[in-house]
């Protein structure tokens, strides 16, 4: 089951990875309080909460294919034991990414981690003139057209990604990985057995 799950920790783990940095020092009151406009104007907490949930959602489609590739490594399976086999996975994958994404979306507490991680990011990235004029945009019909999209956005090129670019990734892993796998194998046959231990005598 560990191997069924690796797929969704691995994007959560990225996801997170790569925000959350977190910044020393206090930041002024003027810039926290643009930074904290700018959070609730674009509803940060729930367009997080969104992206992680669909990024999860999207492996689903690939569960098929995962699910083959989980049982190709399986020798000496008929036909019929091979498609079942594949059925039982993908829907394990199908289980393991729902019960996932319910507790991830009740243990996470994104309010929390924006002010303690993203906050020092913006006050790290940009000056107070940069914030006000990104909330000024923001205001404008363009900025809130973009801050209404973004889910919607975000679940297409996630949907389109993992369609037409999760088997070649896969594909080319699985070759990188096995490959790899076949060299360590190759020198740990060519080296020579350590000396067998001799019997103590009484």
């Amino acid at each position: 089951m560990r191997n069924l799950s690796r797929p969704l920790f691995v994007v959560v783990a990225i996801l997170f990875a790569a925000i959350a940095l977190n910044a020393q020092g206090e930041i002024a009151e003027e810039k926290r309080k643009l930074i904290s406009e700018l959070m609730t104007m674009t509803k940060a907490d729930q367009q997080m909460a969104q992206t992680t949930d669909l990024m999860l959602a999207s492996l689903e489609s690939s569960n098929p294919e995962t699910a083959k590739s989980i049982v190709s490594s399986i020798q000496g399976l008929t036909p019929e034991q091979r498609k079942e086999y594949e059925e039982k996975a993908s829907k394990a994958l199908t289980s393991i990414s729902k019960t996932f994404r319910e507790r991830l979306a009740k243990e996470i507490d994104y309010s929390a981690f924006i002010q303690k991680s993203i906050v020092p990011i913006y006050d790290r990235l940009f000056s107070i003139d940069e914030l006000r004029a990104i909330v000024k945009f923001y205001k404008t019909p363009a900025g809130a057209k973009i801050i209404e999209t973004t889910p919607v956005l975000v679940a297409e090129v996630l949907k389109v990604t993992t369609i037409e670019m999760y088997p070649q990734v896969s594909r080319l892993i699985e070759e990188i990985t096995k490959k790899e796998l076949d060299g360590l194998l190759k020198d740990l046959a060519a080296r020579p057995a350590p000396p067998a231990k001799r019997a103590r005598q009484n």
